[in-house]
């Protein structure tokens, strides 16, 4: 913990300033620093053997470090399983009962309201899902059915996401992200304001200076 925090104080000094400039430089300094050790421990912890990670774990907690069960989203693709003791629409049910529903929409939500920008954000979950379907022969986890990976996250809680977030956006008037379209930096898209809002002067507090 002292390497840590000894870490964390040369950053607050010596890294660089990121574009965020509010509420303080020095803040986005220490949030730099700390990303960077969370980086460097995460790539440490993806060079380990499966068993010295798992053992590694318990340095952070004894509880941590064991097997957990999986739950598999693909053993099941039919939509109406009448043979199901406990639902006509057990898989259904149980993809959009389970946390990563409720997981995928607000995600998407957040990360709207961080692009700021219609097209990125729908690029970005297009190639969320395609990173899926890649690394589902190592975690077995990321195999689903196909209604719940086009109907239920791409054109269902992502969207949904997406579409709230634009509009919760467009309803503060909270200046758009033109990350695209041919422009050779990322400029900002004036809309229509409301200076006296609450929410509207919040978001311009962690907004960056310039983006130049």
């Amino acid at each position: 913990m002292g390497t840590v925090f000894a870490f964390i104080c040369f950053a607050s000094i010596h890294f660089p300033n990121t574009v965020m400039v509010r509420p303080h430089p020095i803040f986005w300094r220490v949030l730099l620093g700390t990303f960077t050790l969370y980086a460097m421990l995460m790539t440490y912890l993806f060079l380990l053997p499966l068993e010295e990670l798992q053992q590694s774990l318990k340095y952070f907690d004894p509880k941590l470090g064991q097997k957990l069960p999986q739950i598999l989203y693909a053993e099941d693709c039919r939509l109406y399983t009448p043979d199901n003791p406990t639902s006509s629409f057990a898989p259904l049910k149980m993809a959009v009962f389970d946390v990563h529903f409720v997981a995928h929409f607000l995600g998407w939500f957040g990360k709207m309201l961080i692009m700021r920008d219609w097209y990125v954000a729908w690029i970005c979950s297009a190639v969320f899902e395609l990173l899926e379907l890649t690394f589902r022969y190592w975690l077995p986890n990321f195999y689903e059915c196909w209604w719940d990976s086009l109907l239920l996250d791409l054109f269902g809680c992502n969207l949904l996401g997406i579409i709230i977030g634009h509009f919760f956006l467009k309803y503060y008037g909270v200046s758009k992200l033109n990350w695209i379209k041919g422009n050779k930096k990322i400029t900002e898209v004036p809309v229509k304001t409301c200076e006296s809002n609450l929410i509207y002067r919040l978001f311009n507090k962690l907004t960056p200076s310039a983006l130049e």
